[in-house]
């Protein structure tokens, strides 16, 4: 799963500097789906390994605490 994430980050990583860098307009609106695929793995691995990681008895507790984007909502605390 390590891998899957990391792959992830690299492909958001990466499509979003290509994104912030880009003049051209064609550019940017080819390297958007690359942004929504990075993240959505991103997103997909950390909320698997929530899952898998958290003990049976909190779960619930832990994924309510947890954004659907992947960080750790520390306002409902």
């Amino acid at each position: 799963m390590g891998r899957w994430l990391f792959l992830g980050a690299v492909i958001f990583g990466v499509a979003l500097i290509v994104f912030g860098l880009s003049t051209s307009y064609l550019v940017s609106m080819v390297a958007l789906p690359f942004l929504g695929v990075g993240d959505m793995i991103s997103v997909y691995i950390h909320h698997l390994l929530v899952q898998l990681e958290t003990p049976d008895h909190i779960r619930g507790r832990v994924s309510l605490l947890w954004r659907p984007n992947g960080n750790p909502c520390l306002t409902r605390i």
